[in-house]
């Protein structure tokens, strides 16, 4: 599980950084503002990738139903965009694009390590 949690909280840093960076060279800001916009993308990306990573261990555990992982990060995927004002919503929307990315990487990892460790325990149940 330490191995998934780490898995799922690396890549989601790694979605946030390239958000952030697409999202810098799309508002041709200055360089100097690249800085505050990776630390604010990578901050998010962090606590959606840290929840993403509980959920998970609770899924490998059979704790928690795998539909609770986009359910809980996917929330702000949809929900983000639609209470938006006019001044904020492009930023808004990058952050519901790496919420979305981030369950989907929250939940491919659950549905892959929970498939290996099912399998280990019916091979060790079997054995």
């Amino acid at each position: 599980m330490f191995t998934a949690a780490m898995l799922n909280l690396g890549l989601t840093l790694v979605a946030g950084a390239l958000i952030a960076f697409v999202c810098h060279r799309r508002s041709a800001d200055s360089t100097n503002d690249f800085a505050g916009i990776l630390a604010f993308f990578l901050s998010l990306a962090s606590v959606f990738g840290i929840g993403g990573a509980y959920l998970t261990c609770r899924h490998i555990q059979n704790r928690a139903p795998l539909w609770a992982i986009p359910t809980a990060i996917g929330v702000f995927a949809i929900v983000l965009p639609l209470a938006s004002y006019p001044n904020v919503a492009p930023v808004i929307n990058w952050i519901a694009g790496l919420a979305a990315a981030c369950a989907l990487i929250s939940t491919g990892i659950a549905v892959t390590v929970s498939g290996a460790a099912n399998s280990n325990r019916n091979e060790e149940m079997m054995g």
